[in-house]
Order: structure tokens, then C-alpha cells, then sequence
């Protein structure tokens, strides 16, 4: 994808590589991310809106997390939990998507929302190299912060992970960058499991 292309088919996320990319001129990139989360303030919280694209920025958002001047004002772990939740909503980390009929909340099913007529932007396939990559940095996100901060971790391995590890690291279409990403996701794997062996996870257990 070109610049031009992100700039038009994902404006908020071309937003963010901005603020991201800004580093060299410290003004210009509290400016660019101020802006960016006024944006996710109006979509998200405000407005409710739930896109692939907003999972992408909020997981750019918090690794390249501009911090305040005090430290209570740090927000990254809610970035990353709303990411996480927002990914689970659009029903990232399954292997296809749920039957007709059914939707996300309530009596009414799981997945309702998903088939819902008047849905302003499309829901991603969860399939895709690019809803697996968003996925498995929402868990690698979750497990670090968790880790890092001695909380609850949201999201816990799967074979979905595995098998979209798989994916990433021998699909003809994978980024260069794959691999990579596969290899710090496949640390916290094993971070978890040695955090579960000796009930880590739970400071007060131990």
C-alpha cells in the first residue's frame, strides 16, 4: 500500500503514522498526537465506532505512546485493553465468520451485530493476513502490558494464534516485518506459560 492509498482508504490510521513518524520535531508531534486522540475520543467513546482500521491505530497509538508529564495520566493500558475488546467485537481471533441470523449481544446471540443491515463500515475477515497480524499484536500488547504491570492478562493463547503465526511467517503475501513480529509475539507465548506454571499471573496466589 502506498502513501497515498493509506492516506485515502485509512485516514485516521495515516493520522497516527504521522504522529508516530514525528519524532524528530517534539512540537509538531504532541500537535499530530493531540489530534489523533481527539479523533479516537469522537469515534470510539463518543461515536462507537468499531472498524479494523481503529484497531490498527490504537495498537500503533500505544507502541509509539506519547507519555504525560504526570504519571497518573498514563492511559496506554486502557489503549491497549480497547484495542483488544474493539478486535474481540469485530470478531478478530475466530476462523470464519458466525452464521446468519446471529448477532453479537444478549438474548439474541453472539454474532447479531455482525449481520446487522445498517452497519456503516464493513466488518474485516477474521481470516485475512492483515485481521491475524491486528489480532496477534492485540495479544502480544496484552501479555506485555500484563506482564509489565502485574494485571490480568485479556487475552490467552489460542491454536487460532498459532495457526495464524504459521501464516505469517510462510504466506508469499506476508510483510517483510513478519517474521519478526512473529518472533517477539512467540516470547510471550512463552512468557505465559512460565507465568501460569508458577502462578505468576496473580501476585496474590504466590
Amino acid at each position: 500500500m502506498t502513501v497515498g492509498e493509506l492516506r485515502t482508504t485509512k485516514p485516521v490510521l495515516f493520522l497516527a503514522v504521522l504522529a508516530a513518524a514525528s519524532s524528530e520535531a517534539s512540537a509538531l508531534q504532541r500537535q499530530l498526537v493531540r489530534e489523533t486522540m481527539q479523533v479516537l475520543a469522537e469515534k470510539v467513546v463518543i461515536t462507537g465506532e468499531k472498524s479494523l482500521e481503529l484497531v490498527q491505530v490504537l495498537q500503533l497509538t500505544t507502541i509509539w505512546y506519547w507519555p504525560p508529564e504526570h504519571y497518573e495520566e498514563l492511559k496506554f493500558y486502557q489503549l491497549v485493553h480497547m484495542a483488544a475488546v474493539m478486535a474481540i467485537d469485530i470478531g478478530l481471533g475466530k476462523r470464519s465468520a458466525a452464521p446468519q441470523g446471529l448477532t453479537p449481544y444478549g438474548v439474541y446471540g453472539v454474532y447479531a451485530y455482525r449481520h446487522a443491515q445498517h452497519r456503516r463500515t464493513q466488518l474485516p475477515d477474521p481470516q485475512s493476513l492483515e485481521a491475524r497480524r491486528a489480532w496477534l499484536a492485540c495479544y502480544y500488547l496484552s501479555s506485555n502490558t500484563a506482564m509489565a504491570l502485574h494485571r490480568p492478562l485479556l487475552i490467552r493463547w489460542t491454536k487460532f494464534m498459532a495457526d495464524s503465526m504459521e501464516m505469517l511467517r510462510t504466506s508469499p503475501d506476508a510483510a517483510p516485518t513478519d517474521k519478526y513480529f512473529c518472533g517477539l509475539v512467540d516470547t510471550h507465548r512463552v512468557s505465559e506459560d512460565v507465568a501460569a506454571q508458577f502462578a505468576t499471573a496473580e501476585p496474590e496466589d504466590t
